[in-house]
């Protein structure tokens, strides 16, 4: 998501401004606070598609529930394939605001 929010700002500071943002709004939906489920079915809805749900999930269920390796293996799976899509897309992104310029 770096390389994608890279492209919006001119600016070095205007991209960290962006993720910092990003970051604290995306906060609210990923279950970071309260659990996804008390939110309203279509927040819950765009929750399950950010990609830092299922690493609040993973985290959560290792702390509190002791779940193992083996318990967060889907979460991690998500994570994986949810970053070389986002890598994929930040690079394609990127080549094209560098030939831009």
């Amino acid at each position: 998501m770096g390389l994608i929010i890279s492209c919006i700002g001119r600016a070095p500071q205007e991209a960290s401004n962006a993720a910092k943002t990003i970051a604290i709004v995306l906060q609210f939906f990923i279950g970071m606070y309260f659990p996804i489920e008390y939110l309203p079915t279509y927040l819950q809805q765009i929750g399950q598609v950010i990609p830092m749900t299922y690493a609040a999930q993973a985290i959560r269920d290792v702390m509190v529930r002791n779940v193992t390796l083996s318990g967060i293996l889907q979460p991690m799976i998500t994570l994986a394939i949810s970053a070389f899509i986002l890598y994929a897309v930040g690079v394609l992104l990127y080549k094209r605001w560098v030939e831009k310029e």
